[in-house]
């Protein structure tokens, strides 16, 4: 393999950042205005997440934020984690922007996250890719 996928990769989610924050699929303005507007995935897996309200979670490859957020939304106090310093620029944006006082951002690395206690870990899939989880 001629290049290294991290850095391939990271160059990727790097370039997508301001792309999708600027995008209407993902609605950065719809949270603004919006202060209940959760996120299509989150909205979709709330139903399976359970009670939520003073949980301490961390989500993992969280981009923009925009399922973090609506994380935060349904009560829990989350953190984010993305290799991504774009991204992570994005979402600190988007809480900035909601007033979200329950979402920590910036957390880029692991070791970091390691420090804070958690009582769930979540990773979402993203927009329009994955499968969805069926009903039980």
């Amino acid at each position: 393999m001629g290049e290294d996928w991290r850095s391939v990769n990271g160059a990727r989610w790097d370039e997508l950042a301001d792309m999708h924050a600027a995008s209407a699929g993902y609605g950065f303005d719809r949270f603004v205005t919006d202060p209940r507007h959760l996120s299509d995935v989150v909205a979709f897996d709330s139903p399976r997440l359970g009670a939520l309200r003073g949980v301490r979670g961390l989500h993992l490859q969280c981009h923009i934020g925009t399922d973090t957020l609506s994380l935060s939304r349904l009560g829990a106090t989350m953190s984010g984690l993305d290799f991504s310093a774009p991204s992570l620029v994005q979402e600190r944006r988007l809480a900035k922007q909601t007033g979200v006082a329950r979402l920590r951002i910036g957390i880029r690395r692991v070791d970091r996250a390691r420090q804070r206690a958690v009582e769930r870990v979540a990773g979402t899939h993203g927009r329009g890719r994955g499968r969805r989880i069926p009903a039980a």
